[in-house]
């Protein structure tokens, strides 16, 4: 793969160990540092202490116990701080319904994959969604 993500630092929440496991291993191959986080609610504490800045991407999960991502994503975006309204969160879900996409949407995240994502997918949404920065919004749902 030639695309990197040199230089990013990435937000992971996932509670299942093997698909964190793998989804971190994804993002070290292409060169992020990668923080983990094993449920919505210690992802939000992740992000609530860090830098403003100092994280590129979130991707969540979406169904986790102890707090859900939908709900990690309202509690990120309703914070009082510059990146919280325009950090990428990436939803990594099981569910590829239609509602299932409109809840992750309606939450905030910027675009919904449905496991098992490819590194290259998920690599490339990364790097769209940072370079887009403001305009990230318009690719909703849509794969790569």
């Amino acid at each position: 793969m030639d695309e990197t993500l040199r230089g990013r630092r990435i937000l992971l929440a996932e509670d299942n160990p093997v698909n964190r496991e793998l989804v971190k291993y994804f993002l070290e191959k292409a060169e992020a540092e990668v923080i983990t986080a094993e449920n919505g609610e210690r992802a939000v504490a992740h992000f609530e202490s860090s830098e403003t800045g100092s994280i590129d991407a979130i991707v969540m999960d979406v169904h986790m116990p102890v707090m859900d991502g939908l709900t990690a994503t309202k509690m990120i975006r309703a914070m009082e701080r510059a990146d919280a309204k325009t950090i990428p969160i990436i939803a990594m879900t099981g569910g590829d319904m239609e509602e299932d996409r409109m809840a992750t949407m309606e939450a905030g995240m910027n675009c919904h994959l449905v496991k098992p994502a490819s590194e290259r997918k998920l690599v490339r949404m990364i790097l769209r969604l940072s370079e887009d920065g403001e305009n990230s919004k318009k690719f909703g749902a849509e794969s790569l």
